[in-house]
């Protein structure tokens, strides 16, 4: 594992190939799970300033749950989720000839530059363990996922690669140096095997 910080990064997390492969997958994280995806205080906050905006990137659907039961539900006592519809799938997520995408990520391209897809979704498969004063990064080992291992080591892109601009916008302003120090510790790390 590496240690930066406050931060540990799981060997995984460090030399795991993975890319996304949704001509495999077709999105089918936004539709299944155990719940919807985290979001952090200030996502909520733009959630609800720009809604109307991002109303217009949601299947019909969508947009009721939203409006009947907010942008996000309370997810455990202090935290926040993507609602979810009545068949379990984000209600952000839209559907565009069997393949899922999110309407939030919709919207953004639209050029609002204050909209983004959660960080938590930007993160997967990579999940952040609470354990103070520590973070910890894991690889979260899905089914669904197993051809995007493949890709990646096809596209020779490491799980840390993949995930850069989830890891950048969760540590903030210190993101891009996170990031920075974690790629060269990362390549050494993997050129020793």
């Amino acid at each position: 594992m590496i240690l930066i910080d406050n931060i540990i990064v799981s060997d995984e997390v460090i030399q795991e190939y993975f890319c996304c492969h949704l001509e495999s997958c077709h999105g089918l994280c936004c539709v299944s799970g155990k719940g919807g995806a985290t979001l952090t205080a200030s996502e909520v906050e733009v959630y609800e300033n720009n809604y109307r905006e991002i109303a217009d990137f949601l299947t019909k659907e969508g947009v009721k749950t939203v409006e009947s039961r907010g942008v996000c539900e309370r997810s455990g006592s202090s935290s926040f989720a993507t609602p979810l519809l009545e068949s379990g799938e984000c209600a952000y997520a839209v559907n565009e000839e069997g393949t899922i995408f999110c309407g939030l990520e919709r919207a953004a391209d639209k050029g609002n530059s204050r909209i983004h897809r959660p960080i938590s979704c930007l993160l997967y498969p990579v999940r952040i363990a609470e354990r103070p004063p520590f973070e910890i990064l894991c690889f979260n080992h899905w089914d669904v996922c197993r051809d995007a291992r493949a890709y990646g080591r096809e596209k020779n892109i490491r799980l840390y690669q993949f995930v850069k601009e989830g890891l950048i916008r969760r540590f903030g302003r210190f993101g891009e140096e996170f990031y920075r120090r974690l790629s060269e510790l990362a390549e050494e790390r993997n050129k020793r095997g």
